[in-house]
C-alpha cells in the first residue's frame, strides 16, 4: 500500500511540474509578447551608435528620408552628433512622430534604419510608465546640450516653461493696448485659438475694465465654412431687420436661427449679430415647429 501511494505521489509530482511549467511557460510567452509590442507613444529617444555617416548633415537628410519613407509628415526631432574616439560616431535624437504610434522593437528598428548606415546598432528609449511627458523631454535635450563637443542639429522643442513665457508675453502685450476694440484685436492676432474658443468670456473680462467704453469686435467665420453654401430665407431677412437694426420699444435685440444639428446654425447667428455691433452668448436649438418660416439650412465646409 505504501508502494501504491509512493508511485501515486510521484505521478501527482511530476503532474504538478508539468501544470507549472505549462503557466510559467504561458507567462514567459505573454510577457515576451506585450515586450514585443512595447513602443504605444509620440516621442522616443534614438541613440545610432557607431554610425557610418560621420557627417552631420548627411545623418540628418538620410533621417529626414527614413520619416518621408515612413510617411511621418507630422514628425520633428532635435540631435546631435557625439564623437567617440574608440567607438566611432553615435548620433542621438530626441523623435516625436506627430502621431501616437503603436510598433514592436522590430518593426521599431526597421522603420527606424537610416539609409546609408553600415552599422545596425540602435538604441530605443521610450517614457517609462509614470514619467512625465515634459521631464522625458527636458532631460533629453539637457542631455544633447551638454555633450562636450556635440553638433546639434534638428528643431529644439519647446519647454514647458517656454511655452508658458511666450503666452504671458502675448497676454502682457494685449493688456498694453488703450482700448476696448484694440484689445480684442491684438488677443485675435496674437491669440486666434483663444480668441474664437473664448470670445464671451474674453469680451467679458474686456468689457469690465473698459465699463464706459463701447466694446465691438466683428466676427470673422471661420475658413472652414463657405457663406456660399448658406440658405437664407426673406423671412428671417426681415425678422433681422426688425429686431436688431430698428429695435421696437421695449423688446430686446435677439435673434433665431431654426434648422438641423451641426448644419453651421451658430456660427451664422454670430456672424450675423456682429455685423450690428450685437455680440453675446445665445443658446442653440433645433426642429422648432413653431419658427418654420426662419428656418436656415447650411452645411459645413472643411
Amino acid at each position: 500500500m505504501s508502494l501504491s501511494r509512493l508511485r501515486l505521489s510521484s505521478l501527482s509530482s511530476v503532474s504538478d511540474v508539468s501544470d507549472t511549467a505549462s503557466v510559467v511557460s504561458s507567462r514567459t510567452s505573454i510577457a515576451s509578447s506585450k515586450a514585443e509590442a512595447a513602443i504605444h507613444c509620440r516621442t522616443v529617444f534614438l541613440t545610432y551608435a557607431q554610425c557610418s555617416l560621420e557627417n552631420k548633415d548627411e545623418f540628418a537628410a538620410m533621417f529626414n528620408e527614413m520619416l518621408e519613407r515612413n510617411k511621418l509628415s507630422k514628425a520633428t526631432y532635435y540631435g546631435c552628433r557625439e564623437p567617440h574616439r574608440v567607438n566611432g560616431i553615435h548620433y542621438h535624437v530626441l523623435l516625436n512622430f506627430g502621431e501616437q504610434v503603436n510598433w514592436s522593437f522590430s518593426t521599431a528598428r526597421k522603420c527606424l534604419t537610416v539609409p546609408g548606415n553600415m552599422c545596425d546598432s540602435l538604441n530605443i528609449v521610450t517614457r517609462r510608465r509614470g514619467q512625465n511627458y515634459q521631464d522625458f523631454v527636458v532631460n533629453h535635450v539637457k542631455y544633447c546640450e551638454k555633450i562636450e563637443g556635440g553638433d546639434l542639429f534638428g528643431e529644439r522643442p519647446k519647454m514647458s516653461a517656454d511655452i508658458a513665457a511666450e503666452r504671458k508675453r502675448k497676454w502682457e502685450e494685449i493688456g498694453r493696448e488703450r482700448n476696448a476694440a484694440s484689445k480684442l484685436a491684438k488677443c485675435k492676432e496674437l491669440l486666434p485659438d483663444k480668441f474664437y474658443c473664448s470670445f464671451n468670456n474674453i469680451k467679458g473680462a474686456v468689457e469690465f475694465e473698459h465699463q464706459n467704453e463701447e466694446v465691438y469686435e466683428r466676427f470673422e467665420l471661420p475658413s472652414y465654412i463657405n457663406p456660399s453654401n448658406f440658405r437664407v430665407p426673406l423671412e428671417i431677412c426681415q425678422w433681422e431687420f426688425d429686431n436688431l437694426i430698428h429695435p421696437k420699444p421695449g423688446r430686446r435685440q435677439s435673434l433665431i436661427i431654426v434648422g438641423n444639428s451641426r448644419t453651421g446654425k451658430s456660427c451664422l447667428a454670430e456672424y450675423i449679430a456682429s455685423q450690428h455691433g450685437v455680440f453675446s452668448s445665445f443658446d442653440t436649438e433645433w426642429d422648432l415647429a413653431a419658427y418654420r418660416d426662419a428656418v436656415f439650412d447650411g452645411t459645413w465646409e472643411v
